[in-house]
């Protein structure tokens, strides 16, 4: 089980969380406690870090005996020059490859190597523990060097959760053909392999491919009803799938296994979260304290709904307690604390989040873009740019990273340097199909359209599904004025997957300016294949149904599908804007445009640059009030004068 368990998580960012609060290493330890003393807050002892130390092993021995499988050790001796500068008193080899990354690299490759070359237990260790805390060749980015060990290794005997893990690589690369084979080779071998089964499902979704994956995990759960793991992932698949409730009974018969972990709790709150559902996901975190008090990921969840729900005290309590308790700290709990400090106006401490993260994870990219767009907030351009110089310098795999220079550049920078940027990365990452989606909005933004069209056609050749593309194409063409060439594109995409809400709206919206009443249709085609537990996709459709009554003048039917799309999802800026702008200014009704432009302003983040134009839409909106208030003043000013003559 812990076998399963721990190669699934390597299939999907949504079941990647670490189980263990991992101990600092000791220069980490110095530097926390340095911190902590300066700025007035408490810190852990040393014994807390062999608190954390024994925690992990009584963890990983419960999953040792679960699965019936003991984690790989080599002999004591091979592990005596690690002993005098270990915290602990027992060090153990899963131990040294969480907390000491450049030791444990020099002892597998100086030591194991030479003593164990052909033992399976050590080459798992080497690849998947590594693997699991973000450690050596695979999460470094040294995916040659990781395929050249998996292939060694695979040459030594046949191993399911070796080539479960190597596939599972391929896929977080996106190389999802090559994925595809290797999961196939473990299913040809061994047809009732849970986690190749569970592999596929994951990379259905993956892959595009949702009816698919649906198929898949049913059919797993009917053989394995309570896999705790395959559980969690269907949950997560349906929540995404924005079956809310359906995922919420799932997680519910998850948790209530004996086997369930923080990270299956985690999960659950997360759905909700995503869902927008702050209170229950703060409801379902409160439930997991009770069981896992201290795991990471569920306090720095409960801290982002606490802000979303405006509780900046408990928001702020729950980073502190992150960052100042004494363990490995992960650098999206800085990231996200100090995206909260710079929506809240706090930007020179935000600042020196960013920085301290990128000091200790140098290859955090959302600390990148977030540091970047924080200078060049402040007008500093130049040291924007040298952000993603020195963490270029610093990184052995640079694709992602050429990839989020290129993003900086086309939003806030020059579109040129955007284009030789994302050039580069499909270069470095060319299974990456938002590298090649971009190269081709670049390409089309400064007027190449045909190189545009060249692109997507050799970003094709890399994806087993080529609808994203397709939908970027359409994107091209439209704002290129090209009509029949989008809806030719848009059209296509359909056909390869009809039930996808997105793509029917973008069909309406083509249509909207051109053909009303041909949009109405659309949108009432899309409301018939879409499910109505897609309570997001149906609030956008109704929405854009909304959009088509008003431009066929049809105001009463027009705020029917409004309510409804508001009733589906309140918290929806857009929603707020389009009607507003759709329908209520055309009518006139300048106080009720107000107050819904003034909801949308409110749930942008103060940071998102959109907020700036609808903050100028709001003050037109004021003005035009304004005047409606004085002519009526005027009017009734004049009624009064009226009766005034008429009784003299």
């Amino acid at each position: 089980m812990r076998g399963v368990r721990r190669l699934q998580v390597a299939a999907t960012r949504a079941l990647r969380r670490p189980e263990t609060l991992r101990g600092a290493v000791a220069l980490a330890t110095g530097r926390l406690q340095t911190r902590a003393l300066s700025s007035g807050h408490s810190y852990r002892s040393v014994n807390a870090l062999y608190d954390g130390q024994d925690y992990s092993r009584q963890v990983e021995k419960k999953f040792s005996e679960l699965s019936g499988k003991e984690p790989w050790e080599p002999a004591v001796e091979h592990l005596q020059n690690i002993k005098e500068s270990w915290l602990g008193p027992q060090p153990t080899l899963n131990e040294l490859v969480r907390e000491d990354v450049p030791l444990a690299r020099s002892l597998f490759r100086n030591v194991l190597q030479r003593h164990y070359p052909k033992d399976m237990g050590m080459m798992y260790v080497l690849m998947i523990e590594g693997k699991d805390r973000h450690h050596f060749e695979w999460k470094a980015g040294n995916y040659d060097l990781a395929r050249m060990i998996f292939s060694k290794a695979s040459r030594i005997s046949f191993d399911a959760e070796l080539w479960t893990s190597w596939a599972s690589m391929e896929m977080e690369t996106k190389n999802l053909l090559e994925a595809k084979r290797l999961f196939k080779v473990i299913l040809a071998t061994d047809p009732s392999n849970a986690m190749a089964g569970l592999s596929m499902a994951l990379w259905e979704v993956e892959a595009g491919h949702p009816d698919e994956a649906r198929e898949q995990f049913l059919a797993l759960l009917e053989t394995h009803p309570n896999d705790v793991v395959l559980l969690q992932a269907y949950g997560v698949f349906e929540a995404k799938s924005q079956h809310v409730g359906l995922a919420r009974n799932i997680f519910e018969r998850a948790v209530s296994h004996p086997q369930a972990t923080g990270q299956v709790w985690h999960a659950w709150a997360k759905a909700e979260f995503d869902a927008g559902l702050y209170k229950n996901a703060l409801a379902v975190i409160d439930r997991a304290f009770r069981t896992f008090p201290t795991h990471k990921w569920l306090i720095l969840l409960g801290a982002m709904a606490h802000f979303k729900l405006d509780d900046v005290y408990e928001a702020r309590r729950a980073y502190r307690r992150l960052i100042d308790g004494g363990f490995f700290v992960e650098p999206s709990a800085y990231n996200s604390y100090a995206k909260m400090e710079e929506e809240l106006g706090n930007e020179e401490f935000a600042m020196g989040l960013y920085v301290e993260v990128l000091e200790q994870h140098p290859d955090h990219l959302p600390s990148l873009m977030s540091l970047a767009i924080l200078h060049k907030k402040r007008g500093h351009l130049r040291n924007a740019r040298k952000v993603f110089e020195n963490a270029l310098k610093n990184l052995q795999h640079t694709g992602p990273a050429l990839h989020a220079w290129g993003d900086f550049e086309e939003q806030y920078g020059d579109l040129e340097n955007a284009r030789e940027l994302f050039d580069e990365a499909t270069k470095q990452q060319p299974t990456s199909i938002a590298s090649w989606r971009a190269l081709a909005r670049v390409n089309a933004r400064l007027g190449n359209l045909e190189a545009a069209r060249a692109v997507i056609t050799m970003g094709s050749q890399h994806f087993p599904n080529d609808t994203p593309l397709l939908i970027e194409l359409a994107k091209i063409e439209q704002r290129s004025r090209r009509f029949p060439a989008a809806r030719a594109a848009l059209e296509k995409a359909l056909k390869l997957d009809p039930s996808e809400a997105s793509i029917w709206n973008m069909r309406a919206l083509l249509e909207l300016p051109l053909d009303p009443e041909r949009a109405r249709i659309l949108v009432e085609n899309a409301l018939a294949v879409v499910p109505e537990y897609e309570k997001t996709s149906w609030s956008i459709l109704m929405c854009t149904y909304g959009r088509t009554f008003a431009a066929l003048g049809d105001f009463q039917q027009a705020v029917a599908a409004f309510q409804r799309s508001f009733k589906l999802r309140p918290k929806n800026w857009e929603t707020h804007l389009i009607y507003a702008e759709s329908v209520l200014a055309p009518n006139e009704a300048w106080g009720e445009a107000r107050k819904h432009l003034v909801a949308a302003r409110k749930l942008l983040p103060r940071t998102d640059k959109r907020r700036a134009s609808v903050t100028r839409k709001l003050h037109a909106v004021e003005a035009k009030e304004k005047q409606q208030l004085a002519a009526q003043d005027d009017e009734e000013h004049e009624d009064d004068d009226d009766h005034v003559d008429e009784s003299s």
